[in-house]
């Protein structure tokens, strides 16, 4: 029975599928029901005819080739151009698709397979110019200039008065570096036909490459006269009086731009043109019809987001991005902008999870890379912000923020050679930019170089002689150079221009006390605390005041309130366990420490004083588990490393490893007489006195007052059998501090 009943449905079935598979209309009616409908601006239907129809007969190259322009007159360039590639297979003696498909395929990059379209054709007609102009451009994207060049010179020879050859001619002499050939081809393709508008533009182009503004307008004016509706001129016309300072004249062909265009992006420039003049009425109507555009949502509600947010009205603005964010929790602009808002209100942790969900979306998204660097950086994590900004540069090398962000990270870490690398790179990048030149400018002091610094400072200065923050980097590098008269009279004309400017109130602060004139110090600050009682930075420059006047109770009222005004402040943190230690305060400092450990969970600085104050109350064991934590985070810690090592020396731990940690103390700072002589403790408790010898000879000959580096060095002379040397190396030890005991009773053991 089940037999009899299968039978039929598996013949029923066949049957079905065949009558899918082989219908009975006519392709070439289906190709005419499309062209019915592009004759009647249907595009979509006719779209859906010439994709039956290919499924009908997929080598109809006809059908592919009309369905290729239908999505290309639909403006959906991705569909169109598979489409036109497998339409120029099937239709081998079409010459203009040929062509079509080789400009398609040199657009996106397939240079090789351009080449081989173009000569294609010309194998057909050895005198095709585009052809020709089409294999030139193709072997200029092969790295081959010379021969590109060569084939747009045949181009000329082909056609001499064809202006689009000489043009092509024009871009690839710049390539090379012959800037006068590539004029004298730029202005042969005007004066072949001075009609062209494309020719004025390229020629524009070029002025505006070669750092000839003044000139680029000439050609863009007479492109615009020849073709007042030419969209592409309008826009460079608005891009040109934008970068030229004339804003006001850009209004007009942006317009224009908008009426001739009729899409979303060109109503967007012209948005944002208002949002930086400040129009903002005149923002809102393009804005509300972007909004009401397939596609427009979200950058419309991007820019009525930061609207909202900059006029306060922060609920409306978060509810506005939330919104998007619910539809497409991936949309890149809006985590953004939702990362940026939270930063800007200080909620670094919600930021920080927009901005990890923006790198994780989008690894290739340079703004995404800067966004969480900024957020890193404002945590103070300055290796998460390094590795994001560096992160930033593999995409764009030329991204000039980035670099300068780190070459002020590099310079608040003291690596000065790569502080200035990066401020020099973000001055290349950015032309003018004033600010990239006064990174420059810190970073070069901050290195040494002052004699280069102050010449810089001073074209500086000259160009923006108003900017206080210039003023206070001349006091500053003054200061360097120990020039106290030319910084005080530096800061004092910054707080001329900008009486509210904190670093000229801090610079002649730290004057005052300086100069032990704490009246004057108060006198600075007081007023503006008056008019910003809130104000972090004043209240921290208030706190020094009090901690040079002896008054720890109000130093502490005043790092508290920082800490209110600014939670991440670490140098606030920072000064206030100074304040606990030297007030015998240990527990209250570790605390602090710790705050900033958490917040800096990199950090090696933190750990360290925590370390330091555990060994202060002899709790040895926790302080070295902490030495042990910190060399884990940076293994070439010197503090943590000689620390640890004089620990192992001291409660007879492996003095092996002890060795290789005062070592690498010692190969980071050489210098320094409590590393060589923890080194030579080591060598002394490994039973290698004479080695122990030359390291505690290094600490006495760089601290010849400590009595303590004196004894060691007679307790290494004894061992080693150098009893004169460790007499006398004792009695040093007494004459610097007649209190030290084990030096008295070791003199007294040797008869002393």
């Amino acid at each position: 029975m089940l037999k009899s009943r299968v039978a039929p449905i598996v013949v029923l079935l066949a049957c079905v599928s065949v009558a899918a598979c082989s219908s009975e209309e006519d392709p070439a009616e289906v190709v005419a029901r499309g062209d019915q409908y592009v004759s009647e601006g249907k595009l979509p239907e006719a779209i859906v005819e010439y994709r039956r129809a290919v499924s009908l007969d997929p080598r109809l190259g006809d059908a592919r080739k009309k369905l290729a322009e239908a999505y290309e007159d639909a403006e959906n360039l991705r569909a169109a151009y598979p489409e036109f590639i497998r339409a120029a297979d099937l239709l081998p003696d079409d010459m203009d698709l040929q062509l079509k498909a080789g400009q398609l395929l040199l657009a996106t990059g397939r240079y090789e397979d351009a080449k081989t379209r173009a000569q294609s054709v010309l194998s057909r007609e050895p005198d095709n110019v585009d052809a020709q102009i089409l294999r030139g451009n193709a072997t200029a994207g092969m790295k081959d200039l010379s021969g590109a060049i060569s084939d747009i010179e045949e181009a000329i020879r082909m056609a001499p008065n064809d202006e689009r050859a000489y043009a092509q001619l024009g871009v690839m002499k710049m390539a090379t570096g012959a800037a006068t050939e590539a004029e004298d081809a730029f202005l042969q393709a005007v004066a072949v036909n001075p009609k062209s508008v494309d020719a004025q533009l390229a020629l524009a182009s070029f002025y505006w490459a070669s750092g000839r503004q003044e000139e680029a307008e000439g050609p863009l004016r007479q492109g615009l006269r020849l073709e007042p509706d030419h969209l592409q001129a309008q826009r460079a016309l608005a891009t040109y009086l934008r970068a030229s300072g004339r804003a006001a004249e850009a209004e007009a062909p942006l317009k224009k731009v908008v009426e001739l265009a009729d899409d979303i992006p060109s109503r967007l420039a012209l948005a944002d043109y208002y949002i930086a003049q400040n129009r903002i009425e005149d923002t809102r109507p393009i804005l509300q019809q972007v909004l009401e555009a397939e596609g427009g949502r979200s950058p419309a509600t991007l820019r009525q987001a930061a609207i909202a947010y900059a006029e306060g009205r922060q609920e409306e603005a978060h509810a506005q991005i939330d919104a998007v964010l619910a539809d497409n929790p991936k949309d890149l602009e809006m985590l953004q902008l939702k990362g940026r808002l939270l930063l800007i209100e200080g909620k670094l942790d919600e930021a920080l999870a927009r901005a990890k969900t923006s790198v994780t979306e989008n690894p290739d998204s340079a703004p995404a890379h800067f966004l969480a660097a900024s957020i890193y950086q404002a945590r103070q994590d300055p290796d998460s912000a390094i590795a994001h900004y560096t992160e930033v540069l593999k995409l764009n090398p030329r991204a000039s923020g980035a670099q300068l962000q780190l070459a002020q990270l590099n310079m608040a870490r003291g690596q000065a050679n790569a502080a200035v690398d990066f401020a020099e790179q973000a001055s290349r990048n950015s032309g003018d930019n004033p600010l990239a030149k006064q990174v420059l400018i810190r970073t070069l002091a901050a290195s040494g170089q002052l004699a280069l610094a102050s010449s810089e400072l001073d074209k500086l200065i000259e160009q923006f002689p108003k900017v206080a923050t210039l003023r206070a980097d001349a006091a500053r590098i003054a200061l360097l150079k120990g020039d106290r008269a030319a910084a005080r009279r530096a800061f004092e004309t910054a707080q001329q221009l900008d009486p509210n400017s904190r670093e000229a109130v801090s610079g002649l602060v730290a004057l005052a006390i300086a100069d032990r004139n704490l009246t004057q110090a108060r006198g600075l600050v007081s007023p503006m605390l008056a008019k910003a009682p809130n104000d972090p930075q004043l209240l921290f420059v208030s706190s020094v005041i009090h901690a040079a006047s002896g008054n720890p109770k109000e130093q502490e009222s005043d790092l508290r309130k920082v800490l209110d005004a600014d939670p991440n402040n670490m140098a606030a943190y920072d000064a206030l366990a100074t304040l606990f230690i030297r007030t015998g305060r240990l527990e209250e400092a570790k605390k602090e420490y710790s705050t900033i450990w958490e917040r800096q969970p990199k950090s090696v600085a933190a750990p360290t004083m925590i370390a330091l104050l555990y060994e202060a109350e002899r709790n040895q064991e926790e302080a070295r588990k902490l030495y042990e934590q910190i060399l884990a985070i940076d293994p070439n810690s010197p503090v943590a490393a000689n620390n640890l090592a004089w620990l192992m020396a001291e409660t007879g731990g492996n003095l092996d490893v002890a060795l290789q940690l005062a070592q690498t103390a010692v190969q980071q700072m050489p210098n320094v007489p409590q590393v060589n002589d923890t080194l030579g403790w080591v060598y002394y408790k490994k039973d290698l006195p004479q080695m122990a010898v030359t390291a505690f000879e290094q600490s006495v000959e760089q601290d010849p007052n400590n009595a303590g580096y004196r004894y060691h060095l007679g307790l290494a002379h004894q061992k080693a059998g150098n009893f004169g040397q460790a007499k006398a190396a004792f009695q040093a030890a007494v004459k610097a501090d007649p209190k030290h005991e084990e030096a008295r009773a070791a003199l007294t053991k040797m008869g002393g």
